[in-house]
């Protein structure tokens, strides 16, 4: 085990710990030894200690056995989270971990057009003072069972009383069937600007990874062989 500890409040990781070896039938001292390959009293020892933090590597095992991220391991309550909650933060954790891997393929549509002051963009079920203009190209990816995701870039935007203008940006994700290559029964699963910190911060996260694999800097030849003269040198 590593020796680096990561100082946090105690209190949610071990409920969250607790409630997941309820929810799964499992013994805590089977747990300790079986998974996190350590002694019987490790958990009770953190728990009764202010001062005893589990080591990082400890952090990062927990939560990959518990399919959540370690931010969302100590700073949430997952016996407060509804159902659905966990389902979209599962959802998009196995999105990211897909992508990452090379397993999901993502395409962008780059026949959409771009409204940033013209046409609003309808949020489904979003009572909110933005209204929401389409930001940029939608990104989607199909599974092998024929479903489809579809993540789309959006600028909110809204005036102060005092007139001052406010942008930022968010992300719907959708989920529907693939019929030629396009989505039907399109249903949206959320918005990163009215969801829960943690999982508006995993889907910010995955966003990112999509949108990074469509913005590479075009070079011409020149240039391109320019950079790699220094590089070889």
């Amino acid at each position: 085990m590593s020796d680096e500890i990561f100082k946090i409040d105690n209190k949610n990781f071990i409920r969250n710990i607790r409630f997941w070896l309820d929810v799964c039938g499992q013994n805590i001292g089977d747990f300790e030894t079986n998974e996190l390959k350590m002694s019987r009293g490790y958990i009770s020892r953190i728990e009764k200690s202010p001062n005893l933090f589990p080591e990082i590597d400890v952090l990062l095992h927990v939560a990959q056995i518990m399919n959540v991220t370690v931010d969302f391991l100590i700073k949430e309550d997952l016996s407060t989270i509804g159902d659905n909650t966990k389902l979209i933060h599962n959802l998009i954790c196995k999105l990211k971990k897909d992508t990452l891997e090379g397993k999901l393929e993502w395409k962008k549509d780059g026949n959409c057009y771009i409204f940033y002051d013209g046409i609003e963009y309808y949020r489904e079920n979003v009572n909110s003072e933005f209204k929401a203009y389409v930001s940029d190209s939608p990104c989607y990816a199909e599974y092998s069972n024929g479903k489809m995701v579809c993540l789309q870039p959006l600028l909110l935007k809204r005036k102060t009383k005092n007139r001052k203008k406010i942008e930022k940006l968010e992300y719907e994700l959708s989920i529907g069937d693939s019929h030629a290559g396009d989505m039907i029964n399109k249903n949206v699963i959320c918005y990163s600007d009215v969801i829960m910190d943690t999982i508006a911060t995993e889907l910010n996260e995955l966003a990112l990874i999509i949108v990074n694999k469509f913005s590479d800097v075009e070079l011409d030849s020149k240039t391109t062989s320019s950079i790699n003269d220094i590089l070889n040198l």
